[in-house]
């Protein structure tokens, strides 16, 4: 192909860059992996919160009907216990941190920043030995 030919093709299409980015489609595939992601946390904390906090209680539970003597099994119980409370206060932690922030790239793209306000300076407060597109 020749170079005239080539410029009539070119020329006969949209003149669309030919790698873009679809801006929409991305903020919605990006959303929409925050919130599966944010699913999977829920899903995943609340399992291990009910899973040690169920299990410290069940062991207690059977130590105390079988008026066990054994220390051991007292102390697995509170470390299950413990641990499902630590992972319950860390939980209502992101929550709380996930309910102040906002992902800042989206925001701008929303609303964006408005303009700061230009300060103008004469000539004479720097002695004039700047331009006035510098001051």
């Amino acid at each position: 192909m020749e170079f005239d030919e080539l410029q009539k093709i070119w020329d006969s299409q949209t003149r669309k860059p030919l790698w873009s980015i679809n801006e929409q489609a991305l903020t919605e595939h990006i959303l929409a992996q925050k919130s599966q992601v944010r699913k999977i946390t829920n899903m995943t904390e609340l399992l291990l919160l009910i899973a040690y906090a169920g299990g410290g209680l069940f062991v207690l539970g059977l130590n105390v009907i079988n008026r066990s003597a054994n220390v051991f099994i007292y102390l697995m119980a509170g470390w299950m216990l413990v641990t499902g409370l630590y992972s319950m206060v860390s939980r209502i932690r992101r929550l709380q941190t996930e309910k102040k922030q906002i992902a800042p790239c989206l925001v701008n793209w929303i609303m964006p920043l408005p303009l700061l306000p230009i300060r103008f300076v004469s000539l004479s407060s720097c002695g004039g030995t700047c331009s006035p597109s510098v001051c």
